[in-house]
């Protein structure tokens, strides 16, 4: 039963601690960012009421803590943003605060569901990364044909 369903990109889907809100990305604005919208329960469970938008400046794999009061997302730039957000009676968001930047290489990894994972409180995260590994290395063998009989023989 689809959840949300619009005439834009929408992902990174997730549920508010207490189950009453949606946090999702959405290209609406142009350009992912979080929204969030009243999640309805029943025979036929849905969005309801306005949106409201927690980033500004592009936004992908949300996250929340576990009491509610902060969104966790990575903006474009690569950083890991912390929003403050008082849900009662309707979002109202704090100014982000840029916590941590991830690597390129690290950014590239996220790219399957859930990204990243905070702890409950918001003091740690588990993100992939990415080490520097060691240079290529390109072996070419010349006239290999030759060496299969010497091969063959041992």
């Amino acid at each position: 039963m689809p959840l949300l369903q619009s005439r834009f990109h929408e992902s990174w889907g997730v549920f508010s601690p207490d189950e009453k809100w949606f946090a999702f990305g959405s290209n609406e604005s142009g350009e992912n960012e979080v929204y969030l919208q009243a999640f309805r329960a029943g025979t036929v469970p849905g969005l309801s009421g306005p949106r409201y938008r927690a980033s500004k400046g592009g936004a992908s794999t949300i996250r929340w803590r576990r009491d509610g009061r902060e969104l966790y997302f990575l903006d474009n730039a690569g950083i890991v943003q912390a929003v403050p957000v008082k849900l009662d009676p309707q979002p109202d968001f704090g100014p982000p605060v840029a916590l941590f930047a991830i690597s390129t290489e690290a950014r590239a990894a996220i790219h399957a569901f859930p990204g990243f994972d905070v702890s409950a409180d918001g003091s740690r995260f588990v993100i992939p990364v990415v080490s520097s590994a060691e240079a290529p290395l390109i072996v070419v063998i010349q006239n290999w044909e030759g060496l299969l009989p010497q091969i063959t023989q041992h």
